[in-house]
């Protein structure tokens, strides 16, 4: 290893230390955001959830809970799945040159920086062409709700359901020991490039279109943006595991709006106006995108030497 390329590494396992230390703190704050956000508002800790159950030859029925606490149930189970990658990694957390499969923080980073710079770039383009920016239409504790449930509800759906099942279906042994172990990380099975490469990018174009069609939180700009951020959340899934995947998806959506709520909450100032743009939200962006290029180069390298 040459001192440049070393240097490299060390630059990103600084880089990437910071941007874990920040993804630890923001549970306390996505809590602490769930108790206090929005307490002299209609949309708070006590706004009424509505759930509608569909029952064969049943009528339906209408299930209400507070929004609240459906918050923190969410909250747990992320808390949950972040502390499994912690534990899973291991000793291996900042080891950025091991290139086993084990290291899941390593990847959860790595790929989440990777999707910040695509997106900036995607965004970049659009402007200068004309389109409007992706900024997203929201400002409520339901809406951060929303899309911190998307991390686990989108996965399953556009990952799980459209990558995994299909790929045990049609080439994993019928039995559940497999059926799990495909679902969980489908390069388990045995399965040709181009088969998984369609897969792939069939999700995340659904991914990309479900954005615009049925959600009212972002614009047609959204299009390909989500579109390349579904074929990695894709790649990530089929080649790293479920776990991978909704961290990835947890990072961009709740890791970051955590801090920017945060922000509209102590300034008290709307939340797509002005807390989005708002110095602090510029730092995380530069430390993402720098920890992004770094990362991008550094792969481009190890597959060159590969």
């Amino acid at each position: 290893m040459n001192k440049p390329f070393g240097l490299l590494i060390i630059l990103q396992k600084l880089l990437f230390g910071i941007i874990f230390v920040l993804m630890a703190a923001s549970f306390p704050i996505g809590l602490y955001l769930i108790l206090d956000y929005g307490a002299n508002t209609d949309v708070n800790f006590d706004h009424d959830l509505e759930f509608r159950l569909h029952f064969t030859g049943i009528k339906s029925q209408i299930m209400k809970i507070d929004l609240g606490y459906a918050f923190i149930m969410l909250w747990c189970i992320l808390l949950t799945l972040f502390i499994i990658g912690v534990l899973r990694s291991k000793n291996n957390i900042f080891n950025f040159t091991d290139s086993s499969n084990h290291n899941i923080i390593r990847y959860i980073i790595q790929w989440f920086v990777i999707v910040v710079v695509l997106s900036v770039i995607i965004n970049f383009i659009q402007e200068q062409i004309g389109m409007p920016e992706n900024s997203p239409n929201f400002g409520t504790l339901i809406n951060f709700f929303d899309i911190s449930k998307a991390s686990i509800i989108e996965e399953i759906g556009f990952r799980v359901a459209l990558i995994g099942l299909p790929i045990y279906i049609l080439y994993s042994p019928k039995s559940v020991r497999y059926f799990c172990k495909t679902l969980y990380r489908p390069s388990n099975a045995k399965i040709l490039k181009v088969h998984y490469c369609s897969l792939i990018i069939i999700s995340g174009i659904l991914f990309g279109l479900s954005h615009i069609l049925f959600n009212e939180l972002w614009g047609i700009s959204k299009l390909i943006q989500a579109t390349i951020s579904g074929i990695i959340l894709g790649w990530a899934y089929f080649r790293y595991g479920f776990i991978v995947s909704v961290l990835i998806h947890w990072a961009i959506n709740y890791f970051i709006f955590s801090y920017v709520f945060l922000i509209s909450h102590i300034t008290n100032s709307s939340v797509v106006d002005e807390a989005i743009s708002h110095s602090v939200v510029s730092i995380l962006e530069i430390l993402f995108v720098i920890s992004g290029i770094i990362s991008i180069f550094i792969l481009m390298i190890n597959y060159k030497t590969k």
